[in-house]
């Protein structure tokens, strides 16, 4: 079942899969989705992991939730630079090192395949389902034509330059999917790699939309050819205002020339996105990394799920992040830095 498979995945990560454990709740798994049977005497909303997951999980014990709690809290993430100057590691150390992932989701899937961009991992998508019915899904895609292309390995496989967004609508029917690229329909069309006519009604494309970097030193496109007068710019939090968006339950970015760290990572919380996927590329050093990922372990961001990307046209080697927001509450008491004295017990 399900929830066998999940207990197996996470004995297999020193942790505990408290929904095939825990007395208090029944799960019932179907192909699609699951429900929730809590028995009268529980409460949901006093349950720890409902108030430190802001409502995204509902059937943890509080014994199993401290538990996970004090195992993300007691994961070192940042270098002792002093020491083994680890900021000027080659990145393949660096990556290795630092920055794993400190939280396990019960029923974690990939959606979509291995194959070119690939699938993205994503925390418990039958909540995400089940949740619809309260709300609105929304789900963001940003990455650019020339990226689709790096990302798989050669021509034939074109067919795989939408597959994430192709298989997140098969999944998730509900949700709506906005697909951000500063690229124009005519490109793709002109290259026989767009999608049908009837796939492209599943979608919301922003054709000729880049994301901008908004740091310090300025605003700066940084995802396609910066000649072209008719890409409009913008931030994340320009993109969720203009589409009246207060909330985004999953946004996955990949872009060329090192975005991920041009932007603010204060545009990553400046909106409530639930769930998160980043790919980091290795031409970045690895001293800019450190700011975004503090950012979002400080606004509560566990990381579930890192990912080694080796296969692309130009051999160039990428990390993807999984991320899934929690309550700051959570890692309160979190032991960041390496060079902490306090050991785990």
């Amino acid at each position: 079942s399900g929830t066998a498979f999940a207990a197996m995945n996470d004995s297999n990560n020193n942790s505990v899969d408290t929904a095939a454990t825990t007395n208090d709740a029944t799960m019932i798994a179907t192909t699609a989705t699951k429900t929730l049977i809590h028995p009268p005497s529980v409460n949901k909303e006093d349950l720890l992991c409902y108030k430190e997951s802001n409502g995204f999980f509902d059937d943890i014990t509080d014994t199993d939730w401290l538990r996970k709690k004090e195992i993300a809290n007691h994961r070192k993430h940042r270098p002792r630079v002093g020491r083994y100057k680890a900021l000027n590691l080659i990145p393949a150390k660096f990556y290795q090192c630092f920055w794993n992932p400190n939280f396990v989701c019960p029923d974690t899937e990939l959606i979509g395949g291995s194959i070119g961009t690939g699938g993205k991992w994503m925390c418990d998508p039958w909540r995400v389902q089940q949740q619809q019915e309260k709300k609105k899904c929304i789900i963001y895609t940003i990455i650019d034509r020339q990226q689709r292309h790096n990302d798989i390995a050669n021509d034939n496989d074109k067919e795989y330059l939408f597959q994430f967004e192709k298989s997140i609508q098969r999944r998730l029917p509900n949700c709506e999917i906005h697909i951000f690229d500063p690229s124009t329909k005519e490109e793709y069309v002109a290259n026989n790699e767009f999608i049908s006519d009837e796939e492209e009604k599943k979608f919301v494309f922003h054709f000729e939309t880049g994301i901008k970097g908004s740091n310090d030193k300025g605003h700066s496109p940084t995802t396609a050819d910066e000649n072209n007068n008719n890409i409009q710019y913008k931030t994340i939090s320009q993109l969720a205002q203009e589409l009246n968006h207060t909330s985004v339950d999953y946004l996955a970015i990949n872009c060329r020339n090192g975005c991920e760290v041009t932007i603010s990572p204060n545009d990553f919380i400046s909106i409530d996105i639930r769930q998160l996927s980043i790919t980091t590329h290795m031409g970045v050093k690895n001293a800019q990394i450190n700011p975004l990922m503090t950012t979002l372990h400080d606004a509560g961001y566990v990381i579930h799920k890192k990912q080694l990307k080796v296969q692309s046209k130009e051999h160039r080697i990428a990390v993807e992040f999984s991320f899934l927001k929690l309550n700051p509450q959570f890692l309160q008491n979190s032991i960041l830095n390496e060079d902490s004295k306090i050991a785990y017990h």
